[in-house]
């Protein structure tokens, strides 16, 4: 649900929902709730989803975002309704005796230690953007000299900066992490991970892989033997092939091991 200043609005709001190069657009009903489909909450790996509320309406920064997550619920409740028994071992003590200390023994008290954290903003109040990119008067990519300085201001992306502590200019490209104050990040459903094969074009080039091959979408037959085939690397030893999956009936998972020798298998 969007509020603003603890309020519920009057009129419905553009939602928008970002992960990785993907956006989509959700309209609230006139109290600002909406639900987030299926869809809307796929991220690729190891990309975050931001939640926001569309800039072109009035004062997004004041609106407030709350999440329920039904099944975050459920997950907690679940949890403690889950009992876990850890046994304890009786003690092989015939007495007490044998914890007190002797009178050549003395007893070391620790002094006492208090852990305090403190929140750096430099960053944030310096003119940087959400990546810590900022640019000094001097028009210095993250001037080491100007870390802090109230006149740094925000890179801009496709503008030309020298690069801090050499003469070298580059190109911006710009910051791929969203100002989080304008946005909010929920959990996402990852899609699957792309495996990276080696096509081996470089023969001269060593290849020291642990994980050799890995398919998430290889479709079985009952009628046929399905065939795979990939390179082994430079690492000799035994090799772990693990098969798991589901059925229309049941999950299926076996284990097979292979060894790679010193010129071949």
């Amino acid at each position: 649900q969007i509020t603003r200043t603890k309020k519920e609005i009057s009129q419905p709001l553009v939602i928008g929902t970002m992960a990785g190069q993907n956006i989509n657009l959700i309209n609230t009903d006139q109290k600002g709730f909406f639900k987030l489909n299926e869809n809307d909450l796929i991220t690729p790996a190891e990309k975050k989803l931001y939640v926001f509320v569309n800039g072109a309406q009035k004062s997004p920064y004041d609106a407030k975002m709350t999440i329920n997550d039904d099944y975050t619920t459920l997950n907690q409740k679940l949890a403690k309704l889950i009992s876990v028994d850890q046994p304890i071992l009786p003690s092989n003590l015939v007495n007490n005796t044998e914890l007190l200390l002797k009178n050549n023994e003395k007893t070391i008290r620790l002094k006492e230690v208090i852990i305090t954290n403190k929140k750096d903003d430099t960053f944030r109040h310096s003119g940087a953007n959400a990546c810590g990119d900022y640019v000094c008067s001097y028009n210095i990519l993250n001037c080491r000299n100007h870390i802090g300085d109230a006149g740094n201001t925000q890179p801009v992306k496709g503008r030309i900066y020298t690069i801090g502590g050499s003469n070298i200019k580059q190109t911006y490209m710009g910051c791929s992490i969203p100002d989080q104050g304008m946005f909010t990040i929920i959990k996402g459903i990852h899609s699957p991970k792309e495996f990276y094969v080696n096509n081996y074009e470089d023969t001269n080039e060593p290849a020291f892989f642990s994980t050799i091959y890995w398919n998430y979408g290889t479709m079985l037959s009952s009628k046929k033997q399905t065939e795979i085939s990939f390179y082994t690397s430079d690492i000799a030893g035994k090799f772990k092939i693990v098969v798991q999956g589901i059925t229309n009936n049941d999950v299926v998972y076996t284990e097979h091991f292979f060894e790679v020798k010193e010129g071949g298998l």
